[in-house]
């Protein structure tokens, strides 16, 4: 039940927090994009202006600003007309309020021109070294440093525009940090919520899960009196009239619910005894050889082969017992289900710090991809349900249930659509 809680809050988190991403990106994204169409305006303005938020006038009128500095050029800009019809995002203060410096380039690609008299940050050589970096790019716009710059050819010539960005990138800045700050305390809230009342949440599933349990323990013994009397009966009837083929088939049946009981029962015993493994260093080799040893005879009668390939003196620390069954149940499951003639196929690999174990059989009905749904309890194929084979689709469920006990994975896969393949990792 702790596992399906921990899934449970792992599956709830990585979903938000994928939500949550989403959004912080989106969010973010667009008002980057914002910032730099704001941005961009005010560049586009100044390329109308040619390099001002003014228009230079053709001649000079008498009450000229003579008090504006002059560019690199020489050149004393005379009073300016505004630029007609700016944006509405553009106010009557931006021009008083944008630093910015250009810088021009000739048809020969040499800087002729360089005004630096809006910005105090940046001289006249620090202006060359921007410009040289984005002038092979014109025409295009975008960020250099702090700067947002656009580059724009006329004829032969090109104009630098570079306005500085370092307020605008701040609070862009300051923005995403903020919004990452709370996502992560949401996501550090949500995470306190879950923990308290997951347990709440899933109460029902707990007592489904322990019902279940339950009943397989209760039915286990319920089923175990009845059985020994019909198999005492059966006996009994063979003693007075002899054998014939309908006590066969009855003590038949008595032995397979026989079974089914007590893969009940220790299904049950796994459930209830999750993390209390005697464990012990043993070799994991020998204890697999030695139940292939158990499955020889069952094999040759069948006309089936086992083939084993493993590392030598392979040591492994766990519950032996419990490993013993699961090679057990994994060698069944492929004897019962794999095709008449077969080799049933088998590798003990050593897989950096883990133990692992493959085995392979060819069988009918199957789907390439995974098969894991039969390690589900009481999953059976179709093609598999039927007397002749025993099977009670429980057998690779406990077979799993080993496996979680000793923290490893098992998984079952087709790759060809024409056998199993069941991997092991310890």
């Amino acid at each position: 039940m702790k596992k399906i809680r921990r899934n449970f809050i792992t599956i709830a988190m990585l979903s938000i927090f994928l939500v949550l991403s989403i959004i912080v990106v989106a969010l973010n994204y667009l008002n980057y994009q914002k910032m730099g169409k704001g941005l961009d305006e005010i560049t586009k303005i100044l390329e109308i202006g040619n390099g001002s938020f003014y228009e230079s006038p053709e001649e000079p009128e008498e009450n000229s600003d003579n008090s504006l500095e002059p560019s690199e050029d020489g050149g004393t800009p005379g009073i300016h007309n505004k630029v007609p019809e700016p944006p509405k995002s553009i106010s009557e203060e931006t021009p008083y309020q944008t630093r910015y410096f250009t810088v021009r380039y000739d048809a020969s690609g040499t800087i002729y021109s360089t005004s630096v008299g809006h910005i105090s940050a940046v001289d006249a050589k620090q202006a060359r070294i921007y410009a040289a970096k984005v002038y092979p790019s014109a025409p295009d716009t975008g960020f250099l440093d702090i700067y947002r710059y656009r580059t724009v050819k006329n004829g032969d010539r090109v104009l630098c525009i570079f306005i500085d960005a370092e307020k605008e990138l701040n609070t862009f800045r300051d923005s995403l940090i903020t919004s990452i700050a709370i996502s992560v305390a949401g996501l550090f809230s949500v995470f306190l919520l879950l923990c308290i009342f997951s347990k709440l949440i899933l109460r029902p599933v707990e007592e489904s899960y322990k019902k279940q349990k339950q009943f397989l323990t209760d039915a286990g013994h319920e089923l175990k009196t009845p059985l020994t009397i019909i198999d005492a009966n059966t006996e009994v009837l063979e003693m007075e009239i002899g054998s014939s083929k309908w006590l066969d088939s009855t003590r038949n049946q008595v032995n397979r619910l026989t079974n089914m009981v007590k893969q009940f029962t220790t299904l049950a015993k796994m459930d209830e005894a999750q993390g209390l493994l005697q464990k012990s260093r043993f070799s994991f080799t020998l204890v697999l050889k030695e139940t292939i040893d158990l499955f020889i005879p069952v094999a040759t009668s069948t006309k089936r082969t086992l083939e084993l390939q493993c590392c030598e003196d392979l040591f492994f620390i766990g519950d032996e017992n419990q490993i013993r069954q699961l090679f057990c149940l994994l060698i069944d499951n492929a004897l019962k289900y794999s095709l008449p003639e077969s080799t049933i196929s088998m590798a003990l690999t050593k897989h950096g710090k883990h133990v692992s174990f493959t085995i392979s059989n060819p069988c009918e009905g199957l789907s390439k991809g995974s098969q894991d749904i039969l390690l589900e309890r009481f999953y059976r194929s179709d093609s598999s349900r039927n007397s002749s084979t025993g099977g009670s689709g429980i057998g690779l469920s406990i077979a799993r249930s080993i496996v979680e006990n000793h923290k490893g994975t098992i998984h079952a896969e087709s790759l060809d659509g024409k056998s199993l393949q069941i991997k092991v990792l310890l």
